[in-house]
């Protein structure tokens, strides 16, 4: 595969699912302004990071149930992913 092609797949795959990937973009950022909002205040930091965690995988199991494309190992990835996330961003807040 080439780059241009790499590229031509990713900006076409983009277009097909604009309101997903809208909904993931604004949803992530709103949660990283809401952990840069919360300061020092270590709680609600890591409410925070616990609902960007749940977000993130509920969007790609929503996601993917809505294109029927869903499988057990897609589900146990983006689980994965959270949960190493939400992992790595709570060692932020010790």
């Amino acid at each position: 595969m080439t780059k241009t092609h790499f590229h031509h797949r990713t900006w076409r795959e983009l277009m097909k699912h604009k309101l997903a990937y809208t909904i993931l973009v604004v949803g992530l950022v709103a949660l990283v302004w809401l952990f840069i909002w919360a300061g020092q205040r270590l709680a609600v930091q890591r409410v925070v990071i616990m609902t960007l965690g749940i977000f993130y995988a509920a969007w790609g199991i929503v996601t993917h149930v809505s294109s029927k494309k869903v499988n057990t190992s897609l589900v146990l990835e983006y689980i994965v992913v959270s949960v190493l996330a939400v992992v790595s961003l709570l060692l932020l807040t010790i």
